[in-house]
């Protein structure tokens, strides 16, 4: 992405959530659940974006402190050597946050906020594969217990000898859609 067109649509995000600070702190909005939840969701997305943008800027003036210091210091070698490292390890960290905020101004799947049911069903193998499917459940749980995601069962078929025939989890939360969309396998995600 050109840097004059990552600049406009960062310095639009940063406007954006200008206006949409202002409007969360009108009590009005704030009296309506209704009209609150869509402006607070929305200035939650675009945060990240202003702050990197914010630190984009400031790597930018830094690096523009080092070239004076350099055009500054000709003759003075150390000092030189000094802002020519300098300069190089700004330009990765520009180079790398512009990377960063190129990716996270891409379209998102609208999809992607939504719960999700879980199917995990064991496979060929026979009880063996029960056991793998009971298993791969509890990871599941674990995975999205630390994200702070509730995780329900909503219909299980247990084996004899431990783990699930089948089982179907309701799991619960933000951007759980997002995060679990790519699995696949024995397993679905729907």
């Amino acid at each position: 992405m050109d840097a004059t067109f990552l600049g406009e649509r960062l310095e639009t995000a940063r406007a954006t959530f200008a206006t949409l600070e202002r409007q969360l702190a009108d009590p009005d909005v704030a009296a309506d659940p209704a009209q609150l939840e869509p402006i607070a969701r929305e200035r939650a997305r675009l945060e990240p974006l202003v702050l990197g943008y914010d630190q984009l800027l400031s790597l930018r003036e830094q690096e523009q402190q080092a070239r004076e210091l350099l055009r500054d210091s000709r003759g003075d070698l150390e000092m030189e050597s000094l802002a020519q490292e300098e300069l190089a390890q700004l330009a990765l960290g520009i180079a790398a946050l512009e990377e960063q905020l190129t990716l996270a101004l891409l379209p998102r799947d609208p999809r992607d906020e939504r719960s999700v049911m879980l199917e995990i069903r064991a496979g060929a193998g026979g009880d063996e594969a029960a056991l793998w499917a009971g298993d791969l459940a509890r990871m599941y749980e674990r995975y999205a217990q630390s994200v702070g995601w509730k995780v329900q069962p909503v219909s299980a078929s247990e084996a004899e000898l431990g783990g699930y025939k089948e089982l179907i989890l309701a799991i619960k939360g933000d951007g759980v859609y997002s995060q679990l969309k790519f699995e696949a396998g024995v397993h679905r995600v729907q």
